[in-house]
């Protein structure tokens, strides 16, 4: 009887082997292969969001974005920021940078990017914008702000008061040293809630780390010609009396 129950109990036993093992097993292999396909997933988002030309039409959204290529993104009116959709695309290149981010552009105004600019910095990614002096003006609020968060910003001072020369870049360099994960966002658009709703402007996104480099090395140059400048006493005393 004792050698019955003991003989029941291992069958028992043994069924119950049979019935947790293969359903642990398929459900770490099911956790296994839904992780595999989320990361498969956010590679094809990388890749398409890095590879692609984004168009603006005025008052008619932005075409070409990869989440949505067969129609435009128009401005979302019911939105707390009226414009946050037509952002997107700049907004996610600042949000995936790693290591370093260096941005020439002649004006910033809109608060959304800045506030991805701290959010990058605040990751431990090293940041440089080069912005033009004159444009920056109104803007003074924000890049403060950019500034006590440990971004080093530096400003062309035109030697014309007309504006005869100025920093008309427009672009972003991510993670130049990687040459496997560099990227540039380049283009004809400023920063700004003009540029997104009312112009007709372009951006491409690339990944060719001959390109990215090409472009390193003129955002080197211009921030080392600036900064040069920007130590002598003229511009000293024009950005300090701006409070830069």
């Amino acid at each position: 009887m004792c050698f019955s129950r003991i003989l029941n109990t291992k069958r028992s036993l043994y069924i119950l082997a049979l019935i947790i093992v293969p359903t642990y097993a398929w459900t770490s292999f099911f956790t296994y292969w839904n992780k595999k396909i989320a990361e498969y997933a956010n590679k094809q988002h990388v890749y398409k969001t890095h590879r692609c030309v984004i168009t603006y039409r005025a008052s008619k959204g932005l075409f070409g974005w990869p989440t949505n290529v067969t129609q435009s993104i128009k401005p979302n009116i019911k939105s707390e920021t009226l414009l946050s959709n037509l952002y997107e695309p700049f907004e996610s290149f600042l949000r995936t940078a790693q290591s370093s981010l260096d941005i020439a552009v002649m004006i910033i105004n809109v608060n959304t990017i800045y506030i991805e600019i701290i959010k990058a910095r605040r990751r431990g990614v090293k940041i440089r914008v080069i912005f033009n002096f004159e444009h920056s003006q109104n803007c003074k609020d924000q890049i403060r702000a950019l500034l006590i968060e440990g971004v080093q910003c530096q400003f062309f001072v035109s030697t014309s008061t007309q504006m005869e020369s100025m920093m008309h870049q427009k672009y972003m360099i991510k993670d130049a040293h990687d040459s496997n994960n560099s990227y540039i966002c380049v283009g004809s658009l400023n920063f700004t809630t003009t540029s997104v709703l009312s112009n007709y402007e372009s951006i491409i996104f690339m990944s060719d780390h001959k390109v990215v480099q090409a472009f390193q090395n003129n955002f080197n140059d211009c921030w080392d010609t600036i900064t040069m400048d920007n130590n002598g006493l003229i511009n000293k005393t024009i950005l300090c009396d701006a409070q830069f």
